[in-house]
C-alpha cells in the first residue's frame, strides 16, 4: 500500500545525500580519469578511446537490463532498496582500482588491466545508480515529498561536486608528496570510504512504501512494448537527448569561450565555480515551489529562460565581465532549477504507466532516462569538436575575427537550440497537475483494494 503522506526530513536528506556519494566519486572519475591513463598509467590516448567506446556500447545494454532486474526484484527490504545494500561494495573497491597502476605491466597488459576495472566499475555503477534513481517513486506518492526529494538529489550532487572540484586537485599533492599515482590512489580510497558511507545511510534511512503485486508485473518484453506506446514516455525520452545535447556543448565549449573570447584569465574561477553555485542556488529555489506550481509549467518556464539568457551572452561585449557573468549566473540558476523539475515529472511518468497497464517498471523507465541524457551527451560531444573544425579553430593560436565570432554562436546560440527544442518537446507533454491529481488518487484507491484482498 503506497503512503501518501509527507516524510520526514532526514529522511529526505538521507536519499539526497545518495546523489553526493555519487557526485564525489563521478567527479574524480570525470576530471582526472583520462588524466591518469594517460599521464600516470601510461596508456596511449588511441587505447582509451576503444575502451572508452567499449563501455559505452556495454552502457547501452547494461542500463536497460538493469532496470528489468530491479522492476522484478522481490525481497524484505523491497524492489530497490537491496541493491544498494550488495552493490555498494564492489562500486567503493573498482573505483579504487581504476586509480590504482599496478608495476611492471607491459602496453597490452596495461589496456586488458584498464577495460576490466572500468568495465566492473560501470556495471556497478549502474547496479546502484539504477535502482537508486528508481526508488525515488517507490518512496511515497505525495508530489510535495517527490518535489523534495528530487532537489534533495541535486543539492547533494551540486554540493558535493563542488568540495570535489576545490579540493582533488590539492589532495593528490598532499597524499602522493610529490608521487601522483599514490596521490590519486590515496584519494580514490577516501573518496571510496565516504561515498560507501552516505550510500549505506541511504539505504538504511529510506523505506519503499509502494509495493507493487508480483502477479502484475508484465514480461521485460511487455514492459517495452507498453513503453513504446506511451506518449508521455517518448516525449521524456526526447527532451532527454536534447538536455544532454545543451549540456554537452555548453560544458564542452566553455574553455574555449573563456581562452579565446573573453581572453581574461581571472575571470575563469569566477565563471566555472560561479555556475556550479548558480545552479545549486536553483535547485534550492526551486524546492519552494514544486508541489505547488504544474511541474509540466514550470520546467517550460525555467528551460525557455535558460535559452534565452545563454542565446544573450552572443550580444554581450567580451570586456563587459559584469553583464556576461550575470547572464552566464541567470543562465546556470535556471538550468540548476531545471534539474529536480524534470526529474519530478519522470516519477509522474512512472506512475502513468501503472495506471495504464498494471505494472510499475521504475526502474527501466528511469534507466532509459539515463541512457537518453547520455547519448545526447555523446551527439554533443561530436558536435562540439565538428564545430571547432567547421569554423577553422587551430589549437593554442591566435584566432581570426571569423573564428571567433565561430566560438561565439557555439557557445551560445547553439545550445539555445537545444534548450528551446526540450521547452518546445514539454508543450506536448500530456500530464499536467489536475491530471497527475486524478491518476494518482485513482492508483491508491486501486492499492487499497489489491491490499485488502
Amino acid at each position: 500500500m503506497a503512503s501518501d503522506h509527507q516524510l520526514k526530513k532526514t529522511e529526505i536528506v538521507a536519499y539526497g545525500a545518495g546523489d553526493a556519494a555519487f557526485a564525489l566519486i563521478g567527479t574524480l572519475l570525470g576530471f582526472y580519469q583520462l588524466y591518469f591513463l594517460t599521464d600516470v598509467f601510461g596508456i596511449a590516448p588511441a587505447s582509451i578511446a576503444i575502451i572508452m567506446l567499449v563501455i559505452k556500447i556495454w552502457d547501452t545494454v547494461n542500463h536497460p537490463l538493469m532496470g528489468i532486474l530491479a522492476d522484478r526484484t522481490q525481497s524484505k527490504y523491497g524492489r530497490y532498496r537491496p541493491w544498494l545494500l550488495y552493490s555498494i561494495l564492489p562500486l567503493a573497491i573498482s573505483s579504487i582500482l581504476v586509480f590504482y597502476a599496478p608495476p611492471g605491466l607491459s602496453d597490452w597488459q596495461k589496456n586488458v588491466y584498464a577495460l576490466s576495472v572500468c568495465f566492473i566499475y560501470w556495471s556497478s555503477f549502474s547496479a546502484v545508480n539504477v535502482p537508486y534513481v528508481a526508488l525515488m517513486s517507490a518512496m511515497t506518492s505525495n508530489v510535495s515529498s517527490r518535489a523534495n526529494l528530487a532537489s534533495a538529489r541535486f543539492i547533494g550532487a551540486f554540493g558535493a561536486s563542488t568540495l570535489a572540484m576545490f579540493f582533488t586537485k590539492d589532495l593528490v599533492l598532499w597524499f602522493g608528496d610529490g608521487d601522483e599515482a599514490s596521490g590519486f590512489l590515496a584519494v580514490s580510497i577516501l573518496y571510496a570510504i565516504i561515498g560507501s558511507v552516505i550510500l549505506y545511510w541511504t539505504f538504511y534511512s529510506t523505506q519503499e512504501r509502494i509495493s507493487v503485486q508480483p502477479e502484475s508485473i508484465l514480461t521485460p518484453w511487455g514492459d517495452i512494448k507498453s513503453l513504446f506506446r506511451s506518449g508521455p514516455f517518448w516525449t521524456v525520452i526526447a527532451t532527454s537527448v536534447f538536455i544532454g545535447l545543451f549540456v554537452s556543448v555548453k560544458s564542452g565549449l566553455a574553455v574555449f569561450y573563456l581562452k579565446y573570447v573573453i581572453q581574461i584569465p581571472s575571470v575563469d574561477k569566477y565563471f566555472m565555480a560561479g555556475g556550479t553555485i548558480s545552479c545549486l542556488i536553483g535547485v534550492c529555489f526551486v524546492s519552494l515551489l514544486l508541489g505547488k506550481f504544474d511541474k509540466k509549467r514550470l520546467f517550460i518556464c525555467f528551460m525557455s529562460g535558460n535559452a534565452l539568457f545563454i542565446a544573450a551572452i552572443f550580444w554581450v561585449d567580451p570586456e563587459n565581465t559584469a553583464l556576461l557573468l550575470t547572464f552566464h549566473f541567470l543562465n546556470s540558476f535556471l538550468g540548476g532549477a531545471c534539474a529536480p523539475i524534470f526529474f519530478a515529472i519522470y516519477s509522474d511518468v512512472i506512475d502513468y504507466n501503472e495506471f495504464k497497464t498494471g505494472s510499475r517498471s521504475a526502474a527501466l523507465i528511469n534507466s532509459l532516462g539515463l541512457f537518453a541524457g547520455t547519448l545526447g551527451a555523446a551527439i554533443g560531444g561530436f558536435i562540439a569538436p565538428i564545430g571547432l573544425a567547421w569554423i577553422g579553430y587551430t589549437a593554442n593560436q591566435p584566432q581570426n575575427a571569423n573564428v571567433i565570432e565561430g566560438l561565439c554562436w557555439l557557445f551560445t546560440i547553439v545550445p539555445a537550440v537545444f534548450a528551446s527544442i526540450a521547452a518546445l518537446l514539454m508543450v506536448i507533454f500530456p500530464l499536467n497537475k489536475s491530471r497527475m491529481a486524478s491518476i494518482n488518487y485513482r492508483l491508491s484507491q486501486r492499492r487499497v483494494c489489491i491490499d485488502t484482498h
